[in-house]
């Protein structure tokens, strides 16, 4: 199955464009949250039930939905990124976005945490990738194409000092020679 269609088939779970949602006849919003939770491992207690708390609102309200809607399509511990919207009745809005570019390139390089030093190569990854990468982060109402886009996310990686290599290239990264495959970014996200 191919991302596009994957992609498709999650339309109702992740807004790929965040927009305002219509205000509720009567209602004013009362806070926004914004959050990062990984797909299916919601749980109560610290950092959501503090953050829902000082909202008004109650946490498990948010995670036994959050965690039924995310489970089936999403491995474990993919990070979603979580907009909510309180409003003064206690009632709120939850939209749910894929995970942001950095998170799709640690996937594709293989790690856990970047170093901060930016004059060492912290992983290789090829213009394939970028483009699976690309299939996902760009917004589905966006005019620029997804050759475009590629160049983008490239560009993001160069910036966190990751090099972006011919897959036939092979690079000396910590004194090891690494050659990379092209994966398909459907590989890291869903089941």
């Amino acid at each position: 199955m191919s991302a596009k269609e994957l992609a498709e088939k999650t339309a109702e779970l992740c807004v790929r464009e965040f927009k305002r949602p219509h205000r509720r006849l009567g209602k004013g919003v009362v806070s926004r949250l914004k959050l990062r939770v990984a797909s299916g491992k919601a749980t109560t207690g610290p950092p959501l039930s503090p953050i829902f708390g000082a909202a008004g609102l109650k946490a498990m309200d948010f995670i036994k939905p959050f965690n039924d809607r995310s489970a089936p399509i999403f491995k474990p511990g993919v990070e979603l990124r979580v907009k909510v919207w309180s409003y003064p009745d206690r009632t709120f809005d939850t939209f749910i976005l894929p995970p942001n570019t950095t998170w799709f390139l640690k996937k594709a390089c293989g790690i856990e945490k970047f170093t901060g030093n930016h004059n060492e190569i912290q992983g290789v990854i090829t213009p394939q990738m970028c483009y699976h990468i690309a299939e996902f982060v760009r917004p589905i109402t966006d005019d620029r194409s997804l050759a475009r886009w590629t160049a983008i996310i490239a560009g993001v990686a160069r910036s966190m000092a990751i090099q972006v290599v011919d897959k036939d290239t092979e690079v000396k990264v910590e004194k090891v020679e690494i050659r990379h495959q092209v994966t398909d970014a459907d590989d890291w996200i869903f089941r």
